[in-house]
């Protein structure tokens, strides 16, 4: 095995390792943005349970603003009633 030889079979080994890098390297990438996508949809739902918290609370402020009437009565003695 002459010396080129040997400088070849390094670059070669070299040039797979520099392949295996960028591959890991491309998947650590797609993991990142497959959680980030999961992360943002998560999100979106949250905003939106939010969102129907929100109506609801309103909801029993408006509520609460209300005035509340009762109404009383007893019943009349039917002898007091005017019979015409």
């Amino acid at each position: 095995m002459t010396l080129t030889d040997a400088i070849q079979t390094h670059l070669f080994w070299v040039q797979c390792m520099m392949l295996f890098v960028q591959l890991a390297g491309l998947f650590g990438l797609c993991l990142y943005v497959w959680y980030t996508r999961g992360l943002l949809k998560s999100a979106q739902d949250h905003v939106g349970v939010s969102q129907g918290l929100i109506k609801a609370a309103m909801d029993q402020v408006e509520g609460l603003s209300k005035p509340c009437l009762t109404l009383w009565a007893e019943l009349r003695d039917p002898a007091d009633a005017i019979v015409e």
